[in-house]
Parts: C-alpha cells; structure tokens; sequence
C-alpha cells in the first residue's frame, strides 16, 4: 500500500516565504537564461554583420572600378573622333596629291 505524505502545514508567513524564495529563484532562472539567448543571438548578428560588411566593402570596390570605366569611355570616344577626323584628313591630303600626281603626268 502507498503511503500518503501529508501537505506540510506551516505558518502562512513560512508559505509566503516560501512562494517568494520559490518565485525568485524561478525569475532569476529566466534572467539568466534570457541574458545567454541574447549573448548568442548578438554574436550571431556580429557575425552576420561582419560578412555583410565585407560584401558590401567588395560591391563599393566592384562599383567604383565601374565608375571609372564608365568616366573614360567618353574620354575614349572623343580621342577616337578625333583620330577618324585625322584620318579623313590624311586621306584627303593623299588623294589631293595623287590627284596634283596625275596632272603633273
């Protein structure tokens, strides 16, 4: 046969005391357990951060070679206008001069 143990029966200030020491531990139980989580979750977000940080330092390098590209076509254009213009010019000296050629013959 069970044996039943009796409810302990203290004074109401003993239960008090007791529900309070009980509650405390019990709080003090979920602080430090909600400090830990967000130790971890903070080291996570670091880690996190730190990769994104370095893509983006990556992207700005990746842009930045972009931008230069991208300000010396223009710069190229123009020297290649200016290297046809020299071009017509030369043809238009050659064939005046062997044009002047054909009527000295």
């Amino acid at each position: 046969m069970t044996q039943i143990i009796p409810f302990y029966e203290g004074s109401s200030m003993e239960n008090i005391l007791i529900a309070v020491i009980t509650g405390g531990l019990a709080l003090m139980g979920v602080i430090i357990t909600t400090i830990s989580g967000n130790k971890k979750i903070e080291n996570q977000i670091l880690a996190s951060q730190q990769v994104t940080d370095t893509k983006i330092e990556y992207l700005s390098a990746a842009v930045e070679k972009h931008n230069n590209f991208a300000t010396r076509i223009p710069v190229i254009e123009e020297h290649m206008k200016s290297i046809d213009n020299r071009l017509d010019d030369v043809e238009q000296m050659a064939n005046l001069m062997m044009t002047k050629r054909g009527e000295k013959k």
